[in-house]
């Protein structure tokens, strides 16, 4: 009697310390030396900007004609310009109008882009596109030419020149702003506070913009040293700013004007900037590393997790060493993308299997089925907009749903690695064969540049590649399909996975270079002893390699099971059409068996049987609701309504 796969238990988990996301984000900040780095540099050049009339030692506008392009010296640490103004106390009120600059430039962006946007995309509609077309039209427009035509109406000073720059770039904060806005505003707690009666104005105070603020946050770090560069600019060219203020752009004006008979000048100014404008970056980088530390930040895969009693995964290993199984194991995996209005669109639901240490596991089936976005969700590959949202991912034990960005540092190559389907798309075109592999083995294993060129000829040899010396040396569009295909197996075999995942790795070879490529896939697995998960249309392929074959069509696991059971008696209709579509030797027959139709894209799966529209067996029954995956054996399951009463005949594939 066949027996309905429940879906596995998640065993509960002790409650977590209490621990604010404030504390989380400055942890993650001071953990990342780049981010200390820059908030030094930042926090000197605030206290220079402060107490600038007390640090500088003279007027910086104090002209003395006996000291005219004098050396530095103790009167003048710096020197003088050719005005005999002290270079030094120049320097020190350039933090200070720098510091002002940035203030006037950014809270003007911020001040005006940030609620635009909000409403840009709150509100939609009519709002929205008048807000867009001006958005546009300043984006289009030249900014300089912009600001040009504004410093003529405006009066000259400093402030009213950065005001005119951050006006200028609150286009940009608009258009994230409302990004950020179109990704919520459908969310269940949005739609929530509208049923509660809550205005429109709280609504986006309260609910929308703390979720909008992480990626405006980093927006506004670098858009700091965007207006340093644009005040140093219009500064340089006499634009908006008096030519009498200390600014760093008019000590780079004037140093150019005496590059030749005093170079020094050009050298404290460039210096500031390029220190303040690198500061900001890391600190926008670190901010952005911070925020993107998924462990420490709820996700909706974790909410999901947390929802059917697994609670957040914050143990990230497994407690009990020999309870662990080793391997790899999705249990429900479902992949989706966030609508911006209705459900989420699934593209993968409640896709299981194992893949044991030193086992092939093939997953097969037509494109459109599911196989690749299955091989990316697994090593954390998926495009920004689409995501795990159910289920669990692990490997030796480990969750990898939801890892940071360290963490699958940590894991991708070292523990698990892919081979894509296109070898000539994933090497970088202007770099050879040597250079490239010997990037992967350095950053890998350690090795100097002699030792690592010395491991990558070892590994095209073992990869079956003839004078390595020669390939070593080529560049990637030089190679054939075949060899380019070897040369990524030795740049994977580099990082000694333990798991390797291969997605379609024969589908462009011809059929004696797929039978070497299948051969010595096998080799290289025996001799290095990790497991392989094998992605393929191609059923003869899987039939030489796999121990295990998991079938997929639209997004679903239909049936798996050892290969040899499964391909002598499949027990689900599409897996005999596979069978029977793919062509043998020993048999001679005038005509090609052929699928009807072809896999429903995302939007249109239907809510019974996702192959029914398609099956010579179909009932009504089939189309009535989603079908569960049913055992047949121990090792053994198909997702058929009718797996009881169908028993095919590959030949003609018709129930015995």
């Amino acid at each position: 009697m066949s027996t309905v796969i429940s879906k596995n238990s998640v065993s509960k988990t002790s409650k977590a310390t209490p621990d604010t996301p404030n504390r989380r984000l400055l942890r993650n900040l001071r953990s990342q030396p780049r981010v200390v780095f820059a908030l030094v540099i930042i926090a000197i050049e605030i206290f220079i900007a402060v107490f600038a009339p007390w640090i500088a030692p003279h007027d910086p506008s104090a002209q003395s004609l006996r000291n005219v392009l004098v050396g530095p010296s103790m009167d003048h640490l710096l020197g003088t310009d050719d005005l005999g103004r002290d270079v030094f106390s120049q320097l020190i009120w350039g933090y200070r109008y720098a510091a002002i600059s940035i203030l006037v430039g950014v809270s003007t962006a911020a001040l005006i882009g940030i609620p635009t946007g909000l409403a840009a995309g709150y509100f939609g509609g009519r709002t929205e596109r008048s807000i867009m077309w001006v958005v546009n039209l300043f984006i289009a427009l030249p900014g300089l030419i912009m600001l040009i035509a504004a410093f003529t109406l405006l009066p000259p000073g400093l402030i009213p020149a950065m005001a005119a720059v951050g006006v200028l770039l609150s286009a940009i904060y608009v258009r994230h702003a409302r990004a950020a806005v179109l990704a919520q505003r459908e969310q269940t707690y949005v739609e929530n506070a509208k049923v509660l009666g809550f205005s429109d104005f709280h609504i986006i105070l309260r609910e929308i913009l703390p979720n909008a603020l992480p990626p405006l946050i980093v927006l506004m770090a670098i858009t700091m040293g965007v207006v340093i560069v644009l005040e140093s600019e219009l500064s340089f060219l006499g634009l908006g700013v008096p030519l009498d203020t200390p600014t760093w752009g008019r000590m780079l004006a004037t140093a150019r004007e005496l590059l030749i008979r005093e170079p020094f000048l050009i050298v404290p100014p460039g210096i500031a900037l390029i220190l303040n404008v690198v500061a900001f970056n890391l600190l926008a980088d670190g901010i952005l590393r911070a925020l993107d530390r998924k462990h420490d930040i709820p996700t909706p895969s974790k909410v999901m997790m947390a929802l059917h009693g697994g609670g957040l995964p914050n143990d990230r290993q497994a407690s009990d060493d020999a309870t662990v199984e080793k391997g790899l194991q999705l249990s429900n995996v479902s992949v989706s993308i966030p609508a911006v209005r209705g459900e989420p669109i699934r593209l993968i639901r409640d896709v299981a299997f194992s893949l044991k240490p030193g086992e092939t596991v093939g997953v097969v089936g037509e494109s459109g089925s599911g196989k690749s976005m299955t091989a990316y969700s697994i090593v954390g590959m998926l495009p920004s907009a689409i995501l795990v949202n159910e289920g669990s991912i692990k490997l030796d034990g480990q969750e990898l749903v939801g890892n940071s960005r360290d963490e699958w540092e940590q894991i991708r190559g070292r523990r698990i690695a892919i081979m894509y389907q296109e070898p000539h798309a994933s090497m970088n075109p202007t770099r050879t064969v040597g250079s490239q592999l010997r990037e992967v083995i350095k950053h890998h294993q350690g090795l100097d540049t002699n030792a690592a060129t010395a491991v990558a000829l070892e590994l095209l040899s073992k990869v079956r590649i003839p004078n390595p010396q020669e390939i070593i040396n080529t560049y990637p569009h030089q190679l054939s399909g075949g060899m380019a295909q070897r040369v990524g197996l030795a740049r994977v075999l580099a990082c000694k996975p333990e798991t390797l995942i291969v997605d379609e790795p024969t589908s462009a070879l011809d059929v004696t270079v797929q039978g070497q490529v299948l051969d010595l896939l096998k080799e290289i697995q025996a001799d290095m002893g990790m497991s392989l998960l094998f992605i393929s249309h191609d059923m003869g392929a899987i039939a030489e390699i796999c121990d295990q074959v998991v079938v997929m069509y639209a997004g679903e696991v239909v049936e798996d099971g050892p290969v040899g059971e499964l391909f002598k008696r499949p027990r689900h209709p599409y897996t005999a059409a596979l069978l029977n579509a793919s062509p043998e030797p020993e048999i001679v027959s005038d005509e090609m068996f052929v699928i009807e139709g072809s896999v429903p894209s995302a939007t249109e799966f239907p809510l019974g049987c996702r192959f029914h529209a398609r099956c010579d067996f179909a009932h009504d029954a089939c189309a009535a609701g989603p079908v569960a995956m049913f055992t047949l054996t121990e090792d053994h399951h198909a997702r058929c309504r009718r797996v009881d009463e169908l028993d095919f005949n590959l030949r003609d594939r018709t129930p015995l």
